[in-house]
């Protein structure tokens, strides 16, 4: 067992060191960080223009810095009502949003999509190269292949964590430079507690992209089928709020689906931006050992094949 373990640390720090040799974990940050202060700075862009048409309405200067309406409307019982729309039935995770600044809110989701979706593309090649190419005979002259998958999946966990972190210290300073009532001290704390929750939830989707990575030896293939297996998801999860609207609904399709859908990253996203501490390490929790399981799957599938 303890040389198990070695083997998994010892590939996922070789991971680490190829990823930023090869410039991947740079490119990956580049990429990310350019993204999210693009999409800030366009969001914050859009709240002046959006702004001018109700200054009068809400009795703010004209000449406001950016933001202004925004701020008066995120402390209004109508952005509450608003909240309690999208989130029905769950009043006290509304309670904890309406403390955060909007901006947050779409930086969240802006990153959780974005995020799942280029850890895909740029994580499910990375197994399928090694195999391809059959280099990755000269490690599993010495390693097994399951401790060989799990040191890469931890190896390229180790490169998304400060890819989301600065990508949120990015969204934050935008933030800050452009928006009156943005509380930088406040809402810096927040970016931090989404960047690494979205963190735990792109650890999910890297399982996925490291289980169709084991599937086959062409990268190409490899990211087919890791937008092919995004969009499972993604038909599971509108099948479940479909479903969720008719609250009577109690046929045997919608608990096929249910079941289904808590095999999903989507089904623990709420609950990381949660005010309990206790929820949110449980869906973190969840998020990783989706993300192994996912790996192990795939390591079932192809165990037994000649590398």
């Amino acid at each position: 067992m303890k040389r198990f373990f070695s083997h998994i640390w010892i590939t996922a720090i070789h991971e680490f060191k190829d990823s930023i040799r090869s410039r991947w974990a740079v490119s990956l940050m580049l990429i990310y960080l350019a993204i999210c202060m693009f999409m800030s700075y366009q969001f914050t862009g859009f709240l002046a223009k959006a702004e001018i048409q109700v200054m009068k309405t809400l009795s703010v200067a004209e000449g406001a810095k950016a933001g202004a309406v925004t701020s008066r409307l995120w402390e209004t019982k109508t952005y509450r009502n608003i909240m309690m729309e999208v989130y029905k039935q769950d009043e006290e995770l509304v309670d904890h949003l309406v403390q955060v600044h909007p901006v947050v809110l779409i930086y969240a989701w802006f990153t959780v999509i974005l995020g799942a979706m280029l850890t895909l593309l740029m994580s499910s090649p990375r197994v399928a190269d090694e195999l391809g190419t059959r280099s990755a005979r000269f490690v599993l002259y010495r390693s097994d292949q399951l401790s060989w998958c799990l040191g890469k999946y931890w190896g390229q966990a180790i490169v998304l964590l400060p890819v989301l972190l600065v990508s949120a210290l990015g969204v934050w300073v935008i933030a800050a430079i452009r928006l009156e009532g943005f509380k930088p001290v406040q809402m810096l704390s927040y970016l931090m507690e989404y960047g690494f929750m979205s963190y735990l939830y792109v650890l999910a989707w890297l399982g996925l992209a490291t289980c169709v990575s084991q599937l086959t030896k062409s990268q190409f293939l490899a990211v087919v089928f890791a937008i092919g297996g995004a969009f499972v998801f993604g038909v599971i999860e509108g099948f479940h709020e479909h479903f969720r609207w008719f609250e009577t609904d109690k046929t045997n399709w919608r608990q096929l689906i249910d079941v289904f859908y808590q095999f999903t990253p989507m089904s623990y996203r709420g609950h990381l931006w949660g005010p309990e501490r206790s929820r949110q390490i449980i869906a973190g929790l969840m998020l990783i050992g989706l993300g192994h399981l996912f790996l192990v799957l795939g390591y079932f599938a192809t165990y037994r094949r000649d590398i």
